[in-house]
């Protein structure tokens, strides 16, 4: 007897109690017919055989998640064929607590992310795939479990609930989705799952390019103009902005930077994304950000961050000006003109710089020694070229 399904090598076994003529055999079965009865009862017992290693091989993935191995076959032919020991329940085990166990040391600065702490703009991501991962359960009267994670109908139908229950935008499923293939990874490395689901079945997690802005001259100028000597936060997150404007580094390096600003005209430092060395020079506007705050800013929430320098940026005349974006959320493709100062996010400021930098003529190898990007085209996608100037251009042409 011969067993051969995809993937697992083929396996050769002798039934010992059955004896065929090699004359009685023909194209993969007994010659029957008349006189032949003996040969049909060989036959049917043939069959037998096949239907019930085929059943196991089907019912062992639908109960298991995962296609039987090698051994799993000999088990289940040398134990008689007796399905009961090798279908018992797993221990089966909810998934959340797990996650939220994980997340907890993270936070806590148990467990470190190359040596440092995650970040907190990073545990607040974590969060919030926790409550949409409960919100999934509370939808669908289901648990998650180390048993039905593994299965690609639970991932397609997590996905499906995030942008249609959800109707969230397609890169907040992604960043859902990426940072529950994370936790997965861990659970499967700890022996916790049996395998990685995302990666078994090749999973894209969707994500689509995010219309994004920078500022210009004249909304930059704008803000530094404001008086906001009311509300010393609003000060600080203003200045602080201002001063990525300035020095273009990803708010994880910020600290970094500060380590080393007071005594540099340029400062040399490692980015912590891609491990590259970036120099920053200290133009005289950070400097006085810098000067300031006596080289020490107080720390405050990208989350708070994020939240005030919208309320900021609509104090500015020049950012209530609308600017168009498109996205995709529960499915659908959006367009919608929105403020520009709603647009506004620690993030800007980093594009803002490199805008400022390709407007004034520096081109995209100049920049990358600033910046720290692999590549000149990764640069590009920060580039916020609004036209502006070759409208005036235009202008000029078409009014003489």
């Amino acid at each position: 007897m011969t067993i051969n399904y995809q993937g697992v090598d083929r396996i050769i076994l002798t039934i010992s109690d059955i004896r065929v003529k090699p004359s009685e055999w023909e194209n993969g079965g007994m010659k029957t017919g008349r006189g032949k009865q003996d040969n049909y009862q060989i036959q049917q017992e043939l069959n037998r055989i096949q239907l019930e290693i085929d059943n196991f091989y089907h019912e062992y993935m639908r109960f298991h998640g995962e296609y039987p191995k090698r051994q799993d076959f000999l088990d289940f032919i040398k134990g008689g064929m007796k399905k009961d020991r090798l279908f018992k329940p797993k221990s089966v085990v909810t998934l959340i607590p797990l996650i939220e166990d994980l997340v907890k040391r993270r936070a806590e600065g148990k467990d470190l992310n190359k040596g440092k702490r995650f970040r907190e703009g990073t545990i607040d991501n974590y969060n919030s795939m926790i409550k949409a991962l409960k919100g999934y359960e509370l939808s669908r009267k289901s648990k998650l479990t180390t048993l039905n994670i593994i299965r690609k109908e639970t991932l397609s139908d997590i996905q499906n609930y995030l942008t249609i229950d959800l109707e969230m935008k397609q890169n907040t499923v992604g960043d859902r989705l990426k940072n529950f293939k994370t936790f997965l990874e861990v659970l499967f490395q700890n022996e916790v799952i049996t395998c990685n689901p995302f990666k078994k079945y090749s999973i894209t997690i969707p994500k689509e390019r995010a219309s994004t802005i920078a500022l210009n001259e004249v909304e930059l100028q704008g803000l530094i103009d404001l008086d906001l000597s009311a509300n010393p936060t609003y000060e600080l997150v203003r200045d602080k902005f201002y001063l990525l404007c300035q020095i273009g580094v990803r708010i994880s390096d910020f600290k970094t930077f500060m380590e080393h600003a007071k005594n540099n005209e340029i400062v040399r430092i490692y980015n912590q994304k891609t491990g590259s060395e970036i120099q920053i020079p200290i133009s005289k506007k950070a400097r006085m950000i810098l000067e300031k705050y006596d080289y020490n800013l107080p720390d405050i929430s990208e989350q708070k961050f994020n939240s005030y320098i919208k309320i900021i940026g609509s104090m500015v005349p020049a950012l209530q000006s609308l600017v168009q974006i498109r996205y995709t959320k529960g499915g659908r493709d959006i367009v919608e003109n929105v403020t520009k100062f709603s647009q506004i996010s620690i993030h800007t400021s980093r594009r803002t710089l490199i805008t400022t930098l390709r407007n004034g003529g520096l081109d995209s190898g100049g920049v990358t020694l600033m910046s720290g990007h692999a590549t000149e085209e990764m640069v590009s996608t920060y580039y916020k070229n609004d036209g502006t100037r070759n409208l005036q251009q235009i202008l000029e042409i078409l009014d003489k």
